[in-house]
């Protein structure tokens, strides 16, 4: 989908208030798309480059609440030890 492409685009390009902004809106638009783990996971990301904890533990809980078995799970778990400390 070219919202998820240009959430994604903007995430490497560390734009990440842009990134959160588009990640958000692609998952409200499209909520079972086949790109819906990597963008909640790339939401979380965005949010820890801004520096929002709080919303990046959110974000990584949900991942995990939906895809515990996910290819990013492992991943998420230790960010979201990091992130607890």
């Amino acid at each position: 989908s070219i919202q998820y492409i240009a959430a994604w685009y903007k995430y490497t390009r560390s734009e990440y208030e842009s990134s959160v902004y588009r990640f958000e809106k692609f998952l409200k638009m499209y909520p079972e798309s086949k790109y819906e783990e990597d963008a909640i996971f790339l939401l979380g990301a965005s949010y820890e480059g801004l520096k929002k904890r709080k919303e990046a533990r959110k974000v990584y809980k949900e991942y995990l609440e939906n895809f515990g078995d996910g290819k990013k799970a492992n991943i998420v778990s230790k960010k979201l030890r990091y992130l607890s400390n």
